[in-house]
């Protein structure tokens, strides 16, 4: 998307769209809704017979493709809770990770995604974020860095960068898992998720108020992961593509960011937020100056060439094209993709060139391993420059691509017999790397586990009778073999399930009675009475049932369970602050009762063992400041008496003894201490590291 042409138009109609939608749209798409509850199972670039795509085609009638792209504002997708949308109850809520948010996908674009994959057409979304530089009526400006909304210097720019502050980060993994929801619930695929457009030209297409190529690259990864580890929760098939554009090592004079770098930055980020995290490359092979469509030739501007066939290159294209796709592939492995999913070649310099230009490119794709799509944009974009039109209707170039690439051997001479002497060439040996050679692409590797049906039904039906205390019914008993078929679950996760669910918690289970069904389920034994006392003082201690079933799940005994019913275990489940540490959340957990004189509440705990794990506040902070400062205390007015008693229970976990209790009474009364350096003189005291110690820490 070279040009942002038609925006006001466009945003008119889409305006009118949602509104539409927001009347009717929900009705007309929960009558076609599937029951299925996973993202489809589906590689979308796997076993196709050919590269060729069209932006916005959802049909191969014309030119055979079996790829397609769309671009999505989501700026028209995230609303804030005042919008009359919302007020009026047009959109309904989505709950992610405790919070209430409000997405709409304006209905066209169910249409499009369904049509696609009807036709067996891999379908690219492109996630953009346009820029309301005046107060909008969508009033949505947290979804953007806070250094851009208001920017008067921002306005020239077409696309900007999410936010990728908490707030933001939230709203972005709670937007990207609604996408994926939508996919399930409606039964259709994205298969290549990409964020943003040619991101490493940060001035035009995400505008971050700066060139720095630290601060973009630090600020797409961590987009970028948002978009990521939300996909990643529902399908391991589909790609997430890291934009670039065609520079490489060209930096538009200080202007951009060269795509080289760009992405050894955002690669490096990202191997610091989870490893063997499987980025894809969405590039747009466009010729270096986009006019002159003969990148067979050497060209120069000031005396250099813009796409040699070495790694010093300023433009990737057609000519060069192994250049960044063997770096990629050798430096960061296959596993990588090389998504070209914007390219376009117009005729301006003639309809020969633009369709030698063309064939070029699409044989240098075809015949590199590292490439899974090839998608044109054939827009006529003359009102934006008078030498972009890019469309093929009517053009030698529009035949060529018809016939490209098909078995057909009598239209592959033609293109060669055609286009060969147009370059000057007689041979496409030589001039594209591969050429005739059978290519074999990456394939990702298929979730499906080789299980035994037989013994992992045994399992579910296992935990069924234990946990439930009943049979199991065949809608339950297939829908945990299927999360168990597909690795969605593992048995870890599966028994979790089960002690988790509405049903398990409706039994409503003493503390008792947790372990003890927690020992048959997940030891296959009745408790041994100190080790169920150990768990108990645990749960009597503050930390959560899950942490106590993360304890069972990762115990030898359940691991021979799964073991003996054929199925891996899985990792610890995760858990909330309180339960990082379990003899930190103990400790924290008595400055309740000590301190405040009442139970604690699972949010406060969870707060001050977060703070604590993540070195916000010392121990000592937290039990000083944090509670004995703490609104609520001081509301007490407790007597000096009281005040050195409640210190002694919780500094020195006993009653006071009289000659200490007279020296701290009689320091305060004197006006010699205040209350601050009665508290210090009891939080630096040996008696209290004492008792810190004794809880390990």
């Amino acid at each position: 998307m070279r040009k942002n042409k038609w925006r006001n138009y466009l945003g008119f109609c889409l305006a009118m769209l949602m509104l539409l939608w927001s009347i009717m749209g929900t009705e007309i798409l929960e009558a076609s809704a599937s029951g299925s509850m996973y993202y489809p199972v589906i590689d979308g670039f796997a076993g196709k017979n050919t590269l060729k795509g069209i932006q916005g085609k959802m049909d191969a009638t014309e030119y055979g493709i079996s790829h397609t792209l769309f671009n999505l504002n989501m700026n028209d997708c995230i609303f804030p809770a005042e919008h009359s949308f919302v007020t009026k109850g047009y959109i309904s809520p989505f709950i992610f990770e405790g919070k209430v948010y409000y997405f709409l996908l304006p209905e066209r674009y169910y249409r499009w995604i369904q049509n696609a994959n009807r036709n067996n057409i891999s379908v690219s979304m492109v996630f953009l974020l346009a820029y309301n530089c005046t107060e909008s009526s969508f009033k949505n400006d947290y979804i953007f860095q806070p250094e851009l909304y208001y920017n008067p210097a921002a306005s020239t720019a077409n696309y900007y960068a999410p936010a990728t502050t908490p707030e933001g980060s939230d709203i972005y993994r709670a937007f990207f898992s609604w996408i994926c929801e939508e996919c399930i619930k409606y039964q259709m695929h994205i298969d290549n998720f990409i964020l943003g457009n040619e991101a490493n030209v940060p001035n035009q297409w995400n505008y971050t108020g700066t060139t720095d190529p630290a601060t973009n690259a630090a600020a797409y990864a961590d987009a970028f992961y948002n978009m990521y580890s939300a996909v990643r929760q529902y399908t391991s098939l589909s790609r997430c593509s890291i934009a670039i554009d065609h520079t490489w090592q060209f930096n538009y004079d200080g202007q951009a960011i060269a795509a080289k770098d760009f992405l050894d930055r955002v690669a490096q980020r990202l191997s610091t937020r989870e490893t063997n995290i499987d980025w894809c490359v969405s590039c747009h092979l466009y010729p270096a100056v986009l006019y002159e469509t003969n990148i067979w030739t050497p060209t120069s501007h000031s005396g250099v060439i813009y796409n040699t066939k070495n790694d010093d290159a300023w433009f990737i294209d057609g000519n060069n094209l192994s250049v960044m796709t063997n770096y990629i592939k050798n430096h960061y492995g296959e596993q990588h993709r090389i998504m070209l999913t914007e390219q376009g070649f117009t005729d301006y310099c003639g309809e020969e060139w633009q369709a030698a230009s063309l064939a070029y490119s699409y044989y240098a794709a075809m015949y590199d391993p590292m490439v899974d799509c090839f998608i044109l944009n054939i827009a006529d974009e003359r009102t934006a420059d008078s030498r972009l039109n890019f469309s093929l209707n009517g053009k030698l170039a529009g035949d060529i691509y018809r016939k490209i690439g098909t078995p057909n051997t009598a239209d592959q001479q033609w293109i060669s017999d055609t286009v060969l002497p147009i370059m000057g060439y007689s041979s496409w040996e030589g001039l594209v790397p591969n050429y005739g050679q059978t290519v074999n692409r990456y394939t990702k590797p298929s979730p499906l586990l080789d299980i035994d049906e037989e013994k992992v039904s045994a399992f579910i039906t296992r935990l069924y009778e234990k946990t439930l205390r009943r049979t199991p019914d065949a809608e339950g008993l297939e829908y945990w073999l299927e999360n168990l078929r597909w690795s969605r679950t593992s048995g870890t996760t599966t028994a979790y399930g089960f002690f988790f669910s509405d049903e398990f918690q409706n039994m409503n289970y003493s503390d008792e009675q947790y372990i003890e069904t927690l020992y048959e389920v997940m030891m296959d034994r009745a408790s041994d009475p100190s080790g169920k006392a150990y768990w108990l003082d645990f749960l009597q201690g503050g930390v959560s049932r899950v942490y106590v079933f993360n304890g069972f799940a990762q115990s030898l005994e359940f691991g021979n369970i799964c073991e003996e019913f054929g199925i891996q275990r899985g990792d610890a489940v995760e858990v909330t602050g309180r339960d990082r540490n379990a003899q930190l959340t103990m400790f924290v957990s008595r400055l309740y009762t000590k301190a405040l004189n009442r139970e604690y509440e699972p949010a406060g705990l969870d707060y001050w063992c977060d703070r604590i794990c993540d070195g916000v506040c010392t121990i000592d902070e937290a039990s000083t400041d944090g509670f004995f400062h703490s609104e609520e205390f001081q509301k007490k007015n407790l007597s000096n008496e009281d005040y050195v008693t409640t210190l002694y229970h919780t500094f020195f976990d006993r009653e006071p003894d009289a000659s200490g209790f007279e020296y701290w009474i009689y320091r305060l009364e004197n006006g010699s201490y205040n209350r601050d350096a009665v508290l210090a003189g009891f939080s630096n005291s040996p008696e209290f590291a004492e008792l810190k110690a004794s809880f390990g820490l």
